[in-house]
């Protein structure tokens, strides 16, 4: 069976969340950085690996992969927003390496090895602090458009109709009221954020 990328992702984030990263690496023969990698969408195993994870993420109780046509070819029914923020990280870790890259090449160029070390000092990724700020702040963009559209067709979020499109209220919130507060405060657009976020 093929597994694609994003159910693999999916899954075996779903088992190193639930039973942890360290068995996942022994039950595969692999270090903890691979098992990493293969979260982010780095690097990914062998077809075989890819359907052993599968077939055990949904045994443990991760949900049933749902395809549709979508002109004339099957693809994910919805984007999780787990890979939307995986490609976001893949996208800023690819233009850190870059800015690392340049900038070996122009101390090269320039001879001087006090600006070559201090290049190779540079960055390659983002540290996972920031990866969830920046997956968080996504996330708060997505929701903030949601609940926009809903005021715009004159539906309330705390409606029948509401809270099956926006699902529960995020943690740390008492009501959509209040997080539409806070997306308020921090207010944003995607134009801003992509160019911050080089995406």
């Amino acid at each position: 069976m093929v597994v694609s990328e994003n159910t693999f992702v999916n899954r075996i984030n779903f088992l190193v969340e639930t039973q942890g990263i360290d068995r996942q690496a022994a039950q595969y023969g692999v270090t903890r950085r691979t098992i990493r990698r293969w979260q982010h969408a780095e690097t990914s195993p062998s077809q075989r690996t890819r359907s052993s994870v599968s077939r055990r993420g949904r045994r443990a109780g991760d949900a049933i992969a749902v395809s549709t046509r979508v002109r004339g070819r099957f693809g994910p029914a919805q984007r999780s927003r787990a890979t939307g923020n995986i490609n976001l990280i893949r996208a800023q870790n690819q233009r850190l390496e870059r800015e690392r890259n340049a900038a070996i090449i122009d101390a090269r160029i320039t001879g001087s090895t006090a600006r070559e070390r201090s290049a190779r000092a540079m960055p390659r990724r983002l540290t996972r602090r920031e990866e969830i700020a920046a997956s968080d702040e996504r996330d708060i963009l997505i929701r903030g458009g949601q609940l926009q559209n809903l005021r715009s067709q004159g539906i309330s979020p705390d409606s029948d109709e509401g809270e099956l499109i926006l699902g529960d209220v995020p943690e740390g919130f008492d009501d959509w009221v209040e997080y539409e507060d806070y997306i308020d405060y921090h207010d944003d657009d995607w134009a801003d954020w992509r160019r911050r976020n080089d995406y």
